[in-house]
C-alpha cells in the first residue's frame, strides 16, 4: 500500500515541485512520498508534508481511511486472539486446580515429615528450640 499510494501521491504532487521550489516538501523524491504515506496511514500527521492539489488530497483521504481500517483490523484481531471462550476458560481452571492439588500434596508430605521428626525427638527427649 505504501508503494502504490506513494507513487500516486508522487504523480499528483510532483508537478508542483517544478513550479514552487520547496525543498523540504519535495514529492519528486520517492522517500518523501513513502514517508508521507506511512505517517498518514498510522494517523500521526506530523505536518512536515501535506498535499497541495485536489487529487493529492483525495488520495490522502483514501490513505487515511485505509490506514484507519487496517489498524482497527489489527487491534480487533489481537483482541480476539487474546480472549478465551468458555471451554478454554474451563480448561484453564481445571489445570490450575490440578497444580494446586499437586502443591497441597507436596506441602502435606512436608508437614507430615516435620511432625514425625518432632514426635521422634519428643520420645527421645532431644527436642530443642531449633
Amino acid at each position: 500500500m505504501v508503494i502504490v499510494f506513494g507513487y500516486a501521491i508522487r504523480i499528483c504532487e510532483s508537478p508542483l515541485d517544478r513550479i514552487e521550489s520547496i525543498i523540504y516538501m519535495e514529492f519528486g523524491n520517492y522517500w518523501n512520498s513513502f514517508w508521507y504515506i506511512i505517517v498518514t496511514q498510522v494517523t500521526l500527521g506530523y505536518g512536515d508534508f501535506y498535499a497541495r492539489t485536489d487529487l493529492g488530497r483525495f488520495i490522502i483521504l483514501l490513505v487515511c481511511i485505509v490506514g484507519t481500517f487496517v489498524i482497527s483490523m489489527m487491534v480487533v484481531t489481537l483482541t480476539n486472539s487474546l480472549m478465551t471462550n468458555s471451554l478454554e476458560s474451563k480448561a484453564i481452571t481445571v489445570l490450575q486446580r490440578i497444580l494446586i492439588r499437586k502443591k497441597m500434596i507436596e506441602e502435606a508430605g512436608t508437614i507430615i515429615t516435620i511432625m514425625a521428626k518432632i514426635g521422634i525427638s519428643q520420645k527421645r527427649g532431644t527436642l530443642t528450640l531449633d
